[in-house]
């Protein structure tokens, strides 16, 4: 327990929204600019974020004073515990990872065991979504088949999480995605807002 904070560690899940650095350690591939509004590295600048700071997983950890939870896991495994990777999705195989291949990742570091005593954030999904909206117009029925796949890879990295002994979650819903920049511009968001919906 930290400063009234009921948990030793938080353990995150994820990609670009919760990634620390882990995409960059991984693949040591970095945007420059000019950025793309959606960039598919992280920033050389903002210790190579897909943003232009810390994540929400980084301020809350350094809030309640758990530092090794916001940092990357890639560059220390078994002691720093953000395991989130940008351009992950949830729903296997995923290039570069997916939310099973981070779970065993963090598994192996800590001996197969996923402390009670730890918070188990996930946050995944948006990349499973582009991928949806991306053969929304040519393949209805495989937009809707990517959804369903990464909605069942979620649940079962979570009860994978369970099984090892976690029993404390945060699972963070996706914000809505037909109001982003790259699906904003085309004619096809009132089709994707209604996939979602219809999921």
């Amino acid at each position: 327990m930290h400063g009234g904070f009921p948990f030793e560690r938080i353990v995150t899940f994820g990609d670009s929204l919760s990634d620390p650095g882990n995409n960059y350690l991984a693949t040591k591939d970095f945007a420059v600019r000019p950025f793309d509004p959606v960039p598919g590295a992280s920033y050389l600048i903002g210790r190579f974020h897909f943003s232009n700071g810390p994540t929400w997983i980084e301020w809350l950890a350094r809030d309640v004073r758990l530092l090794r939870s916001r940092r990357p896991a890639l560059l220390r495994p078994g002691i720093d515990t953000d395991y989130a990777i940008g351009g992950a999705r949830a729903r296997p195989p995923a290039d570069p990872v997916d939310l099973g291949t981070e779970i065993s990742l963090f598994l192996n570091d800590f001996g197969g065991v996923a402390s009670p005593n730890g918070l188990y954030a996930v946050w995944i999904g948006a990349n499973d979504l582009r991928d949806a909206f991306v053969t929304l117009s040519s393949h209805p029925a495989e937009s809707r088949r990517i959804i369903r796949e990464a909605l069942h890879a979620t649940r079962d990295g979570i009860r994978l999480l369970y099984g090892a002994g976690g029993r404390s979650f945060l699972v963070v819903n996706l914000p809505d995605l037909a109001i982003t920049p790259p699906i904003n511009r085309t004619p096809r968001r009132t089709g994707f807002s209604g996939l979602i919906e219809a999921r």
